[in-house]
């Protein structure tokens, strides 16, 4: 799995001397603003930054992963979700006519156009290039569809 355009780490230096490293994965684009102990504020202005990998094999994404990341699938493969986290988003997008296949794992479900598959049920793609789907990590439950191309199927 090979990440496009990871941006380096940001670092912030204060008027009192002082360093700090931000961790700015999953922020969404806007300002953000500090304040410190030793008076004074500093206004961070974040860009929009979407991180985008590439996978040509069956994938277990990491909890980090799923903060916004957008993955594109070159071939027939499966994504398989982490466990859950509410707030986390995710989109799969392939870019060849091939199945894609996107795994809740064991205990998490999928909502696809309002029916809830059962723990561990996958979604695949029709195969065209161009398919796509994005899930938001809505409960402990699991994840749901919330935008799609194409045509996706619960396994059953």
């Amino acid at each position: 799995m090979s990440e496009i355009g990871r941006p380096p780490p940001h670092k912030a230096t204060h008027q009192d001397g002082g360093d700090d490293e931000l961790d700015l994965t999953g922020i969404n684009p806007g300002a953000h603003k500090t304040s410190h102990q030793l008076a004074g504020s500093d206004q961070l202005d974040l860009l929009g930054y979407v991180p985008v990998v590439s996978v040509a094999v069956d994938t277990l994404l990491t909890a980090a992963q799923v903060l916004g990341q957008l993955t594109l699938v070159t071939a027939t493969a499966t994504i398989t979700l982490p466990p859950v986290t509410i707030g986390a988003v995710v989109t799969v997008y392939s870019t060849t006519a091939a199945a894609v296949m996107v795994d809740p794992g064991d205990d998490d479900r999928i909502v696809l156009d309002g029916a809830a598959g059962g723990n561990g049920k996958k979604i695949t793609s029709a195969s065209g290039a161009g398919d796509l789907v994005t899930l938001i990590g809505d409960s402990a439950d699991g994840w749901t569809v919330v935008g799609r191309s194409g045509t996706w199927t619960m396994e059953s």
